[in-house]
């Protein structure tokens, strides 16, 4: 990327005249220690599915699929953490 528009990226994000968006794949935190001594990057979106599918065997819910898309549904159907009332 050229100088003028990095600076200029970085002008808008500091006042706030846009928003900085960042991908999926991004590195969340670091894994495991390998048996090698080095460390895999676990992705957001992967961070993402683990903490959703913490959060459903904690209230007793097996996860069988661990696509993101599956659990996040799992989730949405699960009554403990819905948002919308039901039917009074």
């Amino acid at each position: 990327m050229k100088d003028v528009l990095w600076n200029s990226l970085i002008a808008s994000l500091q006042t706030d005249q846009c928003v900085l968006v960042l991908g999926p794949d991004i590195p969340a935190a670091p894994k495991e220690i390998t048996a090698t001594g080095g460390s895999e990057a676990i992705s957001l979106r992967d961070a993402f599915c683990q903490d959703l599918s913490k959060q459903l065997e904690e209230e007793g819910q097996t996860v069988n699929e661990r696509l993101l898309f599956a659990v996040a549904q799992q989730y949405d159907d699960h009554p403990a953490f819905s948002t919308v009332n039901g039917p009074s």
